[in-house]
């Protein structure tokens, strides 16, 4: 076809030249192999191998290997020097060290994951914990828990050991009661748990004080064909028991209530409080000689599922009034003196929420009166190392925490402490 029948479309230099001077892909290919071609004569020089315990020979001018100039070393010097402060990184990493050396946490052999049990279904007492415990540190508090059935004893002192809210309730140290449970109106804990974090926080967890649920299981597993009238009796001495108990061994009793309040708990409290322990045996038992007969046990109030009106600071001292009134002629159990230390209000936990956030919830939240459940564990974890704890010991010397699980093992198999029992069960 003729060039002029294509208008002004001339055809390309690329086109015209020849095949080996074209600019296109396979051109530039062509042009790397010729450069790796004219490259390939070179040699890559490299420094002479020497012996690293010889000195260093005399470079000899004959030789075919090129010899470089030596390189030039900084000096060695330490890495802050005297006349310079340290960076500011390092400043933190010794305070920490030094925080960490003046506040010395014993480190035993194990570390805990779960409760384990401390007394048994049977009345029983078992050692579980013993090598969890250390035999020198004597900086430690035993915080105990005890309230009706259903009121989050067992979750209260599992946010307390290190759980959050968001965790689920497999991971929680003392096992909650399930959804079934709570709608079948069954208990969960029995007997005693304890737990040992390692901060050397001792937390115990009490079965439900009075709980129908522990009189039908008590009615169903008895053998005798015809029910015991003194079985609910027995029941509720058992109870007593473990709140004496508990009188005996812990720092801080936490009473965990979901209104305010049971009378007929408070009196079980004061009715535990008549039973005590022969303490020149369990001194002899423990081989911890000067048990002290005159020490008190802080109990606090935690109100769980609080409602708006119950954090008002009018109604909080309504009722400490009252439960320093109640206990004003107790020797053995004392109310903290803070009004926010004696009565602690914990909210709703808040169910597990996705990424995004509920605006309007949150508006809503800032409003109330109602404190975040997580930030009253926070708070209550720091006050509990506050409260005024009483020593075990009459005299200056100080009980480990071994000497304190024995001392525990001879106050539950004292024969005074259960006779005492007995004799107040046929009372009733």
């Amino acid at each position: 076809m003729p060039e002029s029948s294509r208008g002004t479309y001339r055809r390309g230099d690329f086109f015209n030249a020849p095949r080996g001077q074209r600019r296109g892909g396979r051109g530039k290919r062509n042009e790397a192999d010729e450069l790796s071609q004219s490259l390939s004569g070179l040699q890559i020089l490299t420094r002479a191998p020497r012996d690293r315990t010889d000195a260093p020979a005399e470079p000899s001018p004959n030789s075919d290997t090129t010899q470089f100039p030596p390189l030039l070393l900084r000096p060695n010097r330490p890495a802050t020097p005297v006349n310079e402060p340290a960076p500011p990184v390092q400043i933190l990493k010794n305070a920490a060290s030094a925080a960490t050396a003046s506040t010395k946490i014993p480190i035993t052999s194990n570390t805990m994951a779960d409760g384990v049990k401390l007394i048994g279904d049977n009345l029983s007492f078992f050692e579980l914990v013993n090598e969890y415990l250390s035999d020198t540190s004597t900086s430690y508090t035993v915080v105990s828990c005890i309230g009706p059935q259903g009121t989050g004893k067992s979750t209260l002192l599992s946010m307390l050991g290190g759980n959050n809210s968001q965790d689920m309730y497999r991971e929680y140290i003392f096992r909650p009661g399930s959804r079934e449970a709570v709608e079948g109106s069954r208990h969960q804990t029995s007997g005693l748990q304890i737990y040992v974090t390692r901060t050397r926080m001792i937390y115990i967890d009490c079965q439900a004080i009075n709980s129908g649920s522990i009189l039908d299981e008590s009615i169903r597993i008895s053998k005798g064909a015809k029910i015991d009238s003194r079985l609910e009796v027995s029941r509720n001495m058992e109870s007593l028991q473990f709140l004496s108990f508990l009188m005996h061994v812990s720092h801080v009793v936490l009473l965990s209530v979901d209104w305010f309040i049971d009378l007929e708990l408070l009196r079980a409290i004061k009715l535990a409080e008549s039973l005590r322990a022969n303490m020149a045996f369990v001194a002899a038992q423990c081989g911890v000689p000067g048990l002290s007969m005159t020490r008190q046990v802080n109990l606090v109030v935690v109100h769980a599922r609080a409602k708006d009106a119950d954090f008002s600071r009018g109604e909080r001292q309504r009722r400490v009034r009252l439960l320093r009134a109640c206990f004003a002629d107790s020797t053995r159990i004392k109310v903290p003196t803070d009004d926010n230390a004696a009565y602690i209000c914990t909210a709703d936990i808040k169910p597990r929420r996705d990424d995004h956030k509920n605006v309007q919830l949150d508006e809503y939240e800032d409003g109330c009166l109602t404190e975040d459940f997580d930030d009253t564990i926070k708070k209550l974890r720091v006050q509990l190392a506050a409260y005024c704890r009483d020593s075990f010991t009459s005299d200056k010397s100080k009980m480990t925490e071994k000497q304190w699980l024995r001392m525990a093992r001879a106050v539950w198999a004292d024969n005074a402490f259960n006779a005492a029992a007995s004799k107040l069960s046929s009372l009733y």
